[in-house]
């Protein structure tokens, strides 16, 4: 049983949210939920009650969009959602790309 003891099986990291990001790189298309216009970005990663996004289209904190991300793989339907933006960072290195993170509200049919 000592030959074990320098072996951990405790992970070094301990993920602190209810859900594991998954790293996509996927068109999105949003709205503002009170008006008829549709911007674009790439997402980043997804969550079972979060995304990343990267858009040049300049969005303030606290907005609600409505969502689609298609799904590349036909066994897949595509995600349509209403989110609420909680973070923006606006990285000047990027050419005016601004990173949304926001929080999924609920899921739309």
């Amino acid at each position: 049983m000592a030959i074990f003891n320098h072996f951990s099986i405790e992970p070094k990291y301990a993920e602190k949210r209810d859900f594991v990001r998954m790293q996509i790189n996927t068109p999105v298309l949003f709205t503002l939920t009170d008006t008829d216009t549709t911007f674009s970005g790439m997402c980043k990663n997804l969550s079972g009650n979060g995304l990343l996004f990267e858009t040049t289209t300049k969005i303030d904190i606290f907005n609600k969009l409505k969502i689609s991300i298609h799904s590349p793989n036909k066994e897949f339907n595509q995600l349509c959602a209403i989110i609420q933006v909680v973070r923006i960072n606006n990285n000047h290195s990027t050419n005016g790309v601004f990173t949304v993170g926001a929080k999924i509200l609920h899921l739309e049919p």
